[in-house]
């Protein structure tokens, strides 16, 4: 090429950079806010400050918006009718639609409405901060009387996509009247808590739904459909009528961290009183994990999660199941490629046909070659289900259904721990009235564990081909916490698994691999996999000795033989000023507050540039807690329970450091940290340069939790051996670090810092180089503690 024209064509890219660069900071500068207030606003004003509000959602509704503008619903507000919008946002300027102020978050009453948030054909548009609810009322918007949302998305003449939905509060959606259904009842009131509906022949596409939470619907919590690459994140649903969830022609699916409790709930006449947690029909490539299905009730299907017919590359991992009455596993016809692994499943599979309606049998496995009651019946192909660890208590029968059309099918390294009586029941989707008279070919059950020898009847196509009968001793069978069903039989289950083969006529597998790297509480798989859902190659309780605590349970100051206390401006910058006074006891709880207060410096020097003594004084304090010079220990499992305050510029640890040598040669173990948005799990040693550390550090954004867990207490916990550091909080696994690469390499006469005794520290700093800006935040501030305590094999100090 000439070097005129290459140049010609660089200044024709530079200019339409700048251009496009210098639209998008036009766009940006020339953003709207809107302000609705329902007590103080009205609609003749301009609406572009929160002291010129307008008040209805009607009048938000006709204006025309651009990218980057956003409609702030007062908090504290209470607003009739709906917001019925067609929004345009840009990949650089999404429009919002939230709240402003401070108190209860905005409520929408969509009552006679067909949503409380409508949008038509829109793109890049994020909605949050809002609670909106629609309990029947007469219909006046012209919608249909027979459907009502909480938020309805719809591509209803073209396109929709880039739309994320998170922390709203949906309750009580109902329309006006109900319709014929096959509910529990004659009619069910259809009505959803967030509904996404694409076009079927535009692409739709990029939707997230994440922190909200759903409560008391007709029908569904979260209605899916002809949409593409969408995220399901850390949602509550609570007393859904049918299913929670239910995803129809998605592709590209992710469901995680969310928790169901009560789908098909009779709780209000008007429900549909039928429904799974979850149930994808017509999807391909989705994944469902770490989420808890529980107590799903109906006279059909019912379970935590079935897989619905016409899916491929469906996996269930990692969720925990619990008393569902439909059953643990449902595979229906024409699936292909789906897994349940790793899947702890607790009472589920009650129900009894032809109690209270039902039509089918609750059952623990069932695979069905249902496509349709006009189709004929075929599959499902190529299953698998694999590592899962199932419970079933005494008094309950659990029932086992395998589809002669089912072609293709690996059930392995599961443990049934069933108690009660089973049965070979008939497909009910089948239409079989006699057992086949031979095995199902395709059909490989192997390697599983049984409790005792005649749980799988003998009436089944199958046997399992080479089973282990004994029992895996759980810790504390029966009850609802995955951590009791650790087994502690370590001869029967530990590196008993095989690894999983593909079937026969199977070139696939698995879309995202047979092949797992962590179990239910994502421990590490080291060697051959464990059977069951939980890897038992860390220590469990049982190899423990209590060795040390503080319950906190005495009021007044911390037990002076436990702790000692750090004095003034220590590290980092800090803002605070460290002091006894702000650490005490009451209600079995060791509360460390922060506050914003003078402390004058009695070290101040002017002109000094340290920045401990040039500070004339902090305005804030605190308190850190440290053991060292009392007790020290060198290895073994350390605990907290506690409730952390995340808010702006606080910044609370729970960690260890070496009684031996200087930092960082002398170790550091951040087993809880937190700032700006992120939990920390932290390992440093030292380096050839002076106070140089080598961090392996991970950082895990709070927006992986649940939107109200920092509401709730937590236990974080080292386990920490002569091999590795491995850090959890609530036994997720945030950090693994081999203590093959911790050695210091700076010729201190400490090679490795963690062989040797750590102390611990507890503390809560302000500010600093990492803790963020603390100004906006209300003080006082609160790191509460529950419970410290300190576990050691025994010989070990």
């Amino acid at each position: 090429m000439h070097p005129g024209i290459y140049k010609r064509i660089m200044n024709a890219k530079y200019y339409l950079l700048t251009l496009l660069a210098a639209c998008c900071l036009a766009s940006a500068a020339t953003a709207r806010t809107f302000h609705l207030d329902s007590k103080n606003g009205d609609d003749a004003n301009d609406g572009l400050t929160a002291a010129t509000p307008w008040k209805t959602l009607a009048k938000a509704g006709s204006i025309t918006f651009k990218p980057g503008d956003r409609l702030q619903l007062k908090r504290g507000s209470f607003f009739k009718g709906g917001l019925s919008l067609q929004l345009q946002g840009s990949p650089e300027n999404p429009i919002e639609i939230g709240a402003f102020g401070k108190g209860n978050d905005p409520v929408i009453d969509a009552r006679g409405h067909t949503a409380g948030v409508y949008l038509r054909n829109s793109h890049h548009v994020l909605v949050r901060d809002l609670q909106i609810t629609a309990d029947g009322g007469l219909t006046v918007d012209g919608s249909k009387p027979n459907l009502r949302f909480g938020v309805l998305i719809r591509g209803t003449y073209g396109a929709t996509s880039h739309i994320t939905i998170e922390r709203l509060t949906i309750y009580k959606i109902f329309p006006e009247v109900g319709t014929e259904h096959e509910g529990h009842h004659s009619t069910t009131f259809m009505g959803s808590g967030i509904s996404i509906e694409g076009s079927r022949n535009k692409p739709c596409t990029d939707f997230i739904v994440r922190n909200c939470r759903i409560a008391q619907t007709g029908f569904k919590a979260i209605n899916l459909k002809h949409i593409r690459n969408v995220q399901i994140l850390n949602n509550r649903m609570k007393d859904i009528g049918g299913p929670a969830i239910q995803p129809g022609n998605v592709n590209d699916l992710v469901v995680r961290g969310n928790t169901v409790d009560g789908s098909g709930s009779n709780l209000d006449p008007r429900m549909h009183a039928r429904g799974s947690g979850i149930w994808p029909w017509t999807c391909n490539n989705v994944l469902i994990e770490k989420n808890k299905f529980m107590h799903a009730r109906g006279k059909g299907d019912s379970c935590g999660v079935h897989i619905d017919f016409n899916c491929r590359n469906v996996v269930i991992q990692y969720n925990l199941s619990l008393d569902n009455e439909g059953g643990f596993v449902e595979i229906l016809g024409n699936n292909h490629n789906c897994a349940y692994r790793y899947n702890i499943s607790i009472n589920d599979g009650s129900r009894e046909k032809g109690k209270n309606k039902a039509f089918q049998e609750g059952k623990i496995l069932w695979t069905s070659g249902y496509t349709g009651s006009k189709n004929k019946k075929h599959g499902p192909y190529n299953s698998y289900i694999y590592n899962n660890t199932i419970y079933v208590k005494s008094g309950t029968r659990s029932c086992f259904s395998i589809a002669p059309t089912t072609d293709g099918l690996l059930v392995a390294n599961n443990i049934f721990h069933i108690m009660g009586k089973t049965v070979d029941v008939l497909g009910d989707q089948d239409g079989r009235t006699d057992k086949p008279a031979q095995s199902i070919p395709g059909v490989l059950f192997q390697n599983n564990l049984y409790t005792r020898d005649s749980i799988l009847p003998p009436s089944l196509p199958f046997t399992d081909t080479k089973p282990i009968i004994g029992n895996p001793d759980f810790m504390n069978p029966g009850s609802d916490v995955p951590e009791d069903y650790i087994p502690r039989n370590k001869t029967l289950v530990k590196d008993r698994g095989i690894p999983i083969p593909l079937l026969s006529n199977d070139e696939l597998g698995l879309q995202i691999g047979l092949e797992v790297k962590e179990d239910f509480f994502g421990n590490p798989i080291i060697g051959k996999p464990d059977l069951g859902a939980i890897e038992i190659s860390r220590p469990t309780e049982s190899d423990y000795k209590l060795v040390w605590s503080d319950e906190f349970n005495e009021n007044g100051k911390p037990n002076p033989d436990n702790w000692t206390y750090e004095h003034g401006f220590v590290r980092n910058n800090e803002l605070q000023w460290y002091q006894p006074d702000n650490a005490s006891c009451s209600n079995g709880m060791l509360v460390i507050e922060g506050r914003r207060e003078w402390k004058p410096n009695p070290n101040h020097k002017p002109g000094s540039n340290h920045w401990k003594i040039k500070r004339k004084g902090a305005e804030y304090t605190s308190a850190c807690l440290k053991t060292k010079g009392l007790h020290s220990w060198q290895y073994g499992r350390f605990e907290m329970r506690a409730k952390i305050d995340v808010r702006p510029g606080l910044w609370p640890a729970f960690w260890t450091l070496g009684t031996d040598g200087p930092w960082p040669s002398n170790g550091e173990i951040d087993i809880m940290e937190y700032y700006k948005g992120h939990l920390l799990a932290n390992v440093a040693s030292g380096t050839r340069k002076p106070y140089t550390p080598k961090w392996n550090s991970v950082k895990t954004p709070l927006t992986d939790f649940p939107d109200d867990w920092a509401e709730d207490f937590h236990v974080w916990r080292m386990d920490w051996d002569e091999e590795a550091i491995r850090l959890y909080v609530d036994d997720r696994l945030l950090n693994e670090t081999l203590l093959k690469d911790t050695f210091n390499h700076d010729g201190d006469r400490i090679a490795n810092p963690f062989n040797h005794p750590q102390y611990i520290l507890l503390n809560m700093a302000i500010g600093g180089d990492n803790g963020g800006n603390p100004s906006g935040t209300e003080f006082p501030a609160r790191f509460e503690i529950d419970y410290v305590r300190v576990y050691q094999k025994e010989n070990k100090k």
